[in-house]
């Protein structure tokens, strides 16, 4: 599959877009579903929320063109999208809004790597990878209830 769409945006999450009807995963990439939450500085803060108004500032209403690579499970394209020379997915995991999944391609390690070493977005926090949260697992309180 390497079809290529372009046109306008519309975010569903951290990590999905939809473009001229066409649904894609950011490939390579998972961001905090939704309705989860992360900590920092010893307050819940809507990460997942979060994760796409990030993906909204950065697309910030230009056309984007999104290659279809695969599909997920679900059968959702797996794309890598860019505006212009700027690849979105690159752009998430430099924000340190998207986590490379463990059994995904590492593509965009440095990225992460550099998120991580200056802490920004979720590496700023406590956290739970998107993969292990819709498994069922959830932050658990510093002791002392924090």
């Amino acid at each position: 599959m390497a079809e290529e769409v372009n046109g306008v945006a519309v975010v569903v999450d951290g990590d999905t877009l939809v473009v001229d009807g066409m649904r894609f995963d950011l490939f390579a990439l998972d961001a905090p579903e939704p309705e989860q939450v992360c900590e920092a500085d010893g307050k819940l803060w809507a990460c997942g929320e979060d994760a796409a108004r990030v993906l909204n500032r950065i697309i910030a209403g230009r056309l984007v063109s999104c290659k279809a690579i695969g599909t997920n499970a679900e059968g959702v394209a797996r794309g890598i999208c860019r505006i212009g020379f700027e690849g979105l997915n690159r752009e998430m995991a430099a924000a340190g809004m998207a986590l490379s999944p463990p059994d995904g391609a590492a593509i965009y390690t440095a990225e992460e790597a550099a998120a991580r070493a200056y802490p920004r977005g979720l590496w700023a926090s406590r956290f739970v990878p998107p993969w292990e949260w819709r498994e069922g697992r959830r932050l658990v309180p510093p002791p002392g209830g924090g």
